[in-house]
């Protein structure tokens, strides 16, 4: 059984956010610049959410480009599933 920890291990320890007001552009230059498809959405230490490449570019897909000057926080997912580095991943017994 692998822990969490192990899967992280070849990714490194950085945690990478963005405020929630910040425009979309500034998510996805940042995401570019990190080398990272998603980051969290966090303020005054708190995580809000969190946004993704595949949500950016659904949101792109309907809104165009007026979609680069939204705010992250209008197309974050919101119900976020988080696990400590000690917890084990899941089986796939079931698929």
């Amino acid at each position: 059984m692998r822990l969490v920890k192990h899967l992280l291990e070849g990714k490194g320890g950085a945690v990478h956010w963005i405020g929630p007001e910040q425009p979309v552009l500034d998510a996805i230059r940042m995401m570019a610049d990190k080398y990272v498809g998603a980051l969290l959405v966090m303020e005054g230490g708190q995580m809000l959410g969190i946004v993704s490449e595949r949500d950016i570019v659904r949101q792109l897909a309907r809104q165009g480009q007026a979609l680069l000057e939204t705010a992250v926080a209008d197309l974050m997912t919101t119900s976020v599933i988080t696990a400590g580095p000690h917890e084990t991943e899941p089986s796939n017994s079931g698929t």
